[in-house]
């Protein structure tokens, strides 16, 4: 049973977290522009297709550890105010997800699904933490080496 969970984290739990992170960069984009928001599960590029839509989300999926979310038109004009709005919502949901899984986790009986639950929580507490240091991510970071991290993004919104 362990096992089975452990294969389902990494196939599905992971994913789908980093997917939810990039919907949270969408909802702000609705909210506050008159745009499309393009989620990515995977590259950023023409090789990943449009799978869905869902309203003015588009969603491009394929099966990653990273994701991306823009706006269907690349060059769009933002205001520090939407722009701080849009890079906080990825973290935002990330640290919603990491409290709503805690609390799933203390709540539920079955220990295997709780330690699951718990799992989820501390990935996407850490995805919150690794997304809201205002850094550039090094070389060394794989698909996000040289990208501002969100809290880079705020920062420099305030800042302006």
């Amino acid at each position: 049973m362990e096992m089975m969970l452990l294969i389902i984290f990494y196939i599905v739990a992971i994913p789908l977290s980093i997917l939810l992170h990039e919907v949270g960069h969408a909802v702000g984009i609705i909210a506050f522009t008159r745009e499309n928001a393009r989620v990515f599960l995977g590259p950023a590029n023409t090789s990943n297709k449009e799978i869905f839509k869902i309203g003015r989300m588009h969603f491009h999926i394929t099966l990653a550890f990273f994701g991306y979310c823009n706006f269907s038109k690349g060059d769009v004009k933002q205001t520090n105010f939407q722009r701080g709005i849009i890079a906080a919502g990825g973290p935002t949901m990330s640290l919603f997800l990491s409290i709503l899984f805690y609390i799933f986790s203390i709540c539920i009986t079955q220990p295997e699904i709780g330690k699951f639950a718990a799992g989820i929580s501390l990935f996407n507490m850490l995805n919150f933490l690794l997304t809201i240091i205002p850094i550039k991510y090094p070389k060394w970071w794989g698909p996000y080496k040289g990208f501002p991290s969100d809290g880079y993004r705020i920062y420099m919104a305030v800042k302006k």
